[in-house]
């Protein structure tokens, strides 16, 4: 079913060596992948990808009907190599930036920038590329230049987001898929599927739309698809419907590690996806759902966030969210909230670590590439002890939130005593009485906090 209001996304990703390093190669290769296998007929997709130079890795491109656009560009990224020297963010977003000439005008455009790293080599990205659309903004990882990423985003108009560990890209890539005009999400979960595990993924599907898509991207690509009973080494995904029926449609689109369906005119009320899975070793895996409308029937119920990119460290994060339907405020629902904060930043773990860093020696190779020797140090070091500890952990935290005076709901983050990117996840499942329709709604934002030195 084409949408009838067509996005051009783009992928910018980094391919230096700090990827393969970090051992960030492999999920973001599949997440990338099943990101554009979400796109419908009508948008437009193409991949860049940067290291020492910027380079075009599939031209953009507009999907056709039969998805076959998908595909290719997959398989582009799937030949994609991590082994450059050394990091130019600005030489890869002059390069998406240049791809879009072939775009239509007067469509919605967006670049998704990926990096765990520190532009380090070429073209600043700041003053952003003429012509630059809002970029949509990953810092993968404690060690990436997260203040940098922040600047790019809000300096074109996009969103900044944090991965605090790499399983988190796909949920981004789905929040990211959310930014279109006639798209909702309704569920973003990851979940850790352990020996023989059976999971299931709720979500709530609202009257009037034309398309329900539902997508689980998981962590191992020797780990196949079924839809029937699992055998090993083997992952079943099926649907549950409202009525309570399990349907096993093939999938829209597939690949290794992930499955896309595409359900025209979807049931209203609540989904599953149903996972049952035949592994002995625990997998990790992204399900998400979306809701179409371009027919423009659906119910307009909305989830939008109003939050500062930035605050200082020791001042509270105070955000509000707005659920809508028409622009009328949903009240009495309960939206809650999953907050993940760094337990220390980058300047903190070079004071607690500053022993063991003493010993860390920084390839001679890379010296003139190295812009901040310290991090580089933190970093090498993180890398080396990661199996056995993490060195830049996180902290969760959960809650709901209160209804707001000046109406919607409101959150706040005491807890802002290091730098770092605080990730804030907000689910809401209810029920609309202007539209009559029950809904689900998934929103992920990220807040910067700054050592304001």
């Amino acid at each position: 079913m084409p949408t009838s209001t067509p996005v051009v996304a783009i992928p910018v990703v980094d391919t230096s060596y700090s990827m393969t390093t970090s051992n960030y190669v492999a999920i973001t290769v599949i997440d990338t992948k099943a990101f554009l296998n979400n796109a419908l007929p009508g948008d437009y997709i193409g991949v860049a990808s940067y290291d020492t130079n910027g380079r075009v890795t599939y031209n953009l491109a507009q999907v056709d009907q039969n998805l076959t656009v998908p595909v290719t560009a997959a398989a582009a990224v799937q030949n994609l190599s991590f082994t450059g020297s050394c990091t130019n963010m600005g030489g890869g977003l002059q390069t998406a930036v240049n791809m879009l000439s072939s775009a239509p005008a007067g469509v919605n455009k967006g670049l998704v920038l990926l990096s765990d790293g520190y532009q380090n080599c070429g073209t600043n990205p700041l003053p952003l590329p003429a012509g630059t659309p809002p970029v949509y903004s990953c810092a993968m990882g404690p060690a990436s230049d997260q203040n940098l990423m922040q600047q790019i985003a809000t300096q074109s108009g996009g969103q900044y987001y944090y991965a605090p560990y790499v399983f988190n890209m796909m949920q981004i890539y789905n929040q990211i898929r959310a930014q279109t005009p006639a798209a909702q999400l309704l569920a973003n979960g990851y979940k850790v599927a352990q020996a023989y595990d059976y999971l299931l993924i709720p979500a709530t599907v609202s009257a009037g739309n034309d398309l329900g898509q539902f997508s689980v991207v998981w962590s191992d690509p020797n780990y196949t698809f079924t839809n029937g009973q699992p055998g090993l080494n083997q992952l079943s995904v099926t649907l549950v419907t409202p009525a309570g029926v399990v349907i096993t449609p093939m999938p829209t689109l597939q690949g290794g590690a992930y499955v896309v369906f595409n359900i025209p005119n979807p049931a209203v009320g609540l989904w599953y996806i149903q996972i049952m899975y035949g592994g002995t070793t625990p997998q990790g895996l992204t399900g998400g759902a979306f809701e179409y409308a371009p027919s423009g029937n659906a119910a307009p119920l909305q989830l939008t966030v109003d939050a500062p990119a930035v605050v200082r460290k020791g001042q509270p994060i105070t955000y509000h969210a707005h659920l809508t339907d028409d622009g009328k405020p949903i009240t009495g629902q309960q939206i809650r909230a999953l907050v993940t904060r760094p337990k220390l930043s980058q300047h903190s773990a070079i004071k607690a670590y500053a022993s063991d860093l003493k010993n860390i020696k920084l390839p001679e190779e890379t010296m003139d590439t190295i812009q901040h020797p310290d991090l580089a140090k933190l970093d090498l070091l993180y890398r080396q002890r990661l199996t056995e500890e993490d060195l830049l952990p996180h902290i969760k935290g959960g809650s709901i939130l209160s209804a707001a005076k000046q109406g919607g709901y409101a959150g706040t983050i005491h807890e802002t005593h290091e730098a770092g990117s605080y990730t804030i996840e907000l689910e809401v499942t209810g029920f609309s009485d202007k539209s009559k329709t029950p809904f689900s709604r998934s929103h992920r934002f990220n807040v910067v906090v700054t050592d304001g030195d």
